[in-house]
Formats: structure tokens, sequence, C-alpha cells
């Protein structure tokens, strides 16, 4: 449910307990759960494996808001989320100039936002496939993530990381983040495999598509 404020402030209910939070600035006015502390997160996107299974699930390039994707994760947690990072590898600027290009002015519409991170790392050429395209490796992404989650963990940073993927290849640096004291949310899409990784976290969710709709980016 979304209210409004007597000011106009964008203010919603919280999925677990009804408690009210202001949207427009992710910020927790008061929670009959747990007063007025509210545990900090932060959210680790991994690009390419969040948006290949959205892609997927709508058989298409589907292009997510992820303003109202931290607004969304933020009620559906119950959690101030402080800081949104975002992660993906940027193509062959030889090869590919124009996603290069793309990328680049993307993570930099991010980084512009307040409470936004964005971290490119590159995807390196192999060779090409039986139909001439080209095959990349990419690289950096896993461990730009992993790295920022230990660390941000470590400094005490957050109480909760939530990440948006299925990637098992998290599974390690989950169980230090644990380790430490901290919870781990993960978030999947619709249809996308993730027992294990599932597994592995305190809770877990699923974006389902009607919950996408609301989410996607609005053409003019």
């Amino acid at each position: 449910m979304v209210l409004f404020s007597q000011k106009g402030t964008i203010i919603s209910r919280c999925s677990q307990c009804q408690c009210i939070i202001d949207v427009s600035i992710r910020s927790w006015r008061f929670c009959r759960i747990r007063g007025f502390i509210m545990r900090k997160a932060m959210i680790f996107i991994d690009g390419r494996n969040f948006e290949h299974a959205v892609n997927g699930l709508y058989q298409g390039v589907t292009l997510i808001d992820y303003v109202k994707l931290t607004n969304f994760v933020a009620t559906k947690t119950c959690h101030e989320v402080i800081r949104t990072h975002y992660y993906t590898a940027q193509g062959d600027k030889v090869r590919e100039p124009v996603k290069y290009r793309q990328t680049q002015f993307f993570a930099d519409a991010l980084n512009s936002k307040d409470d936004f991170v964005a971290k490119l790392g590159r995807l390196e050429y192999i060779d090409v496939n039986s139909a001439g395209k080209p095959i990349y490796a990419e690289k950096q992404t896993d461990i730009n993530i992993a790295t920022d989650m230990l660390s941000l963990a470590y400094n005490n940073a957050y109480d909760t990381a939530v990440l948006l993927s299925a990637d098992t290849d998290y599974i390690p640096v989950i169980r230090l983040i644990r380790q430490l004291g901290k919870r781990i949310v993960i978030c999947t899409v619709e249809a996308q495999k993730s027992g294990m990784i599932k597994a592995e976290s305190d809770s877990n969710f699923v974006l389902l598509k009607t919950e996408l709709d609301t989410l996607k980016v609005v053409r003019n």
C-alpha cells in the first residue's frame, strides 16, 4: 500500500510489520516491531546475473529502475537502505565501442545519484562462436562484489547485505560475512535457479514478475 502524508511525501508500509517508511528518502519513521531502531542494509547487485534473469523472464531486454528497486527492497526487508552498489562488466572498447560507451554512460548516471555506487569490471575477449559472434569472459565483477561486501562488513558499515544474484561463487564470502555477525538476504528473480545460495543465507525472497512490472523503466 502506498500512502501520502500531508506534506505530499510518498510513504508506504513495511510488508513484514506494517510500519511506516518514507520511500522518497528511504528512511524509517516508525516500526511497531523494532521501534525507532532499524537495521542498516546495503544492496549489492550483480548486474549481469540479475539482468540476465530479468531478460529471460520477459524474453527480451527489460530495463529496471534501480531507484524504484532500492525502495522496494527497503520496504520488503524492513530495513533502512543506506547505499546501493551496482556491478557490471564493460565490453571491448575496440570491438564493441557502442556497448562500451553505453555501459559507461549507465554507470556514470548511477554514480550521480545519491547513495548509489556503480563499479565496472571488464569483458575479456576469448574467441568467436560458430555463428561468428564474439565470446567474452567476465572479469573483476565477482571480486569487486566480494571485496566490497566483506570490507564493509568488517568496518561495520551495515547490519544486513542484500545480494541480488544467484551465483554460487559468492557462497564463500557469504559464509565469512555471516561469521562476522552480519545477516545475508538473497534476492532472486522468478524462475531463477538459486537453491544452493539461498541455503547459505539468513533469509531470501523472490522478485515476482508482477512486482518487476512496477519496477520497470517508464519510457515517455
